[in-house]
């Protein structure tokens, strides 16, 4: 599965971003792809 995170700056997302690398399982699927996106101003 590939999974992008958008307004990855933030607090939140960050911390998703760590436990998405840590364990990269969502809903018994493996992340194979990881993308962060935000922008700046």
């Amino acid at each position: 599965m590939k999974v992008m995170i958008t307004g990855s700056d933030g607090f939140l997302e960050q911390k998703l971003a760590k436990s998405l690398t840590d364990n990269p399982v969502i809903a018994g699927k493996e992340v194979k792809e990881l993308t962060l996106a935000d922008v700046s101003r």
